[in-house]
């Protein structure tokens, strides 16, 4: 706290990242928690969901259903209300079309120089000691992983760890990475039944939530714009542009 306070005080920007647990959810998504970190000078609060990727599943400390989309609901009142920046890693799919890792717009070295397709996929073909950062991305573990995306057409499931489970099952065994830190395969063997099950449950509410608020949005948003073209176009660029629409 007096970190924050000194850095405040000499004018450094502050961002603050939080794990969401099943036990912190209520605190750390509180309007209470984000006038405080913005009273010690923070501009950007990031929201991780805990994954038990540590060799050590722990699925009791993973959030509900019913616990992500209330962090959802908060970080979309927090944007409306409050003169910070959101990052919501999981719960923001719909506004980056599912799953951002593998190169498309986000990759992980990690300490020991493996390049691996986000933070949380602890597996890897490549370390930076051995090629080049180009190859690592054009390698067949990322090609495939890209030509995957999205991992799922309802966007609030964008990942292929707790969302779909079955892609990062498929994509060890068709490019047989070898897994960044002991354990890490766990999740993948012995705990996939676990996983499934996660991830199944979170369908039922999440494809409601995604029919319900962002699929009609969406379609009222397009209906809005063809409404809004004059009925008259003069020119054939017009009528390309209309009929594209």
């Amino acid at each position: 706290m007096n970190a924050f306070d000194d850095l405040r005080e000499a004018k450094v920007l502050i961002g603050t990242s939080a794990t969401v647990t099943r036990q912190n959810v209520e605190v750390v998504a509180s309007e209470p928690f984000v006038d405080f970190m913005l009273g010690k000078g923070t501009f950007a609060q990031m929201y991780f969901l805990y994954l038990p990727v540590n060799g050590q599943a722990d699925f009791s400390l993973m959030v509900t259903p019913e616990q992500r989309d209330h962090l959802r609901k908060q970080v979309m009142y927090f944007r409306q209300t409050k003169e910070m920046f959101f990052l919501d890693f999981w719960n923001d799919g719909p506004h980056v079309n599912g799953c951002i890792a593998g190169g498309r717009r986000y990759f992980h070295l990690n300490a020991k120089g493996d390049v691996e397709p986000c933070v949380y996929t602890h597996i890897a073909t490549d370390n930076i000691r051995n090629t080049t950062l180009a190859k690592a991305l054009d390698s067949p573990l990322f090609r495939s992983i890209r030509a995957r995306q999205p991992h799922n057409s309802n966007h609030l499931r964008p990942c292929m760890i707790i969302d779909n489970p079955h892609v990062m099952r498929e994509l060890i065994e068709e490019t047989n990475p070898y897994f960044t830190h002991l354990g890490a395969e766990e999740i993948y063997t012995t705990k996939s039944h676990e996983m499934d099950a996660y991830a199944e449950h979170f369908a039922e509410l999440a494809d409601w939530v995604w029919q319900n608020e962002y699929i009609d949005e969406q379609t009222k948003s397009r209906i809005k714009k063809r409404e809004e073209i004059p009925t008259k176009i003069p020119s054939r660029i017009g009528r390309d542009v209309y009929s594209a629409i």
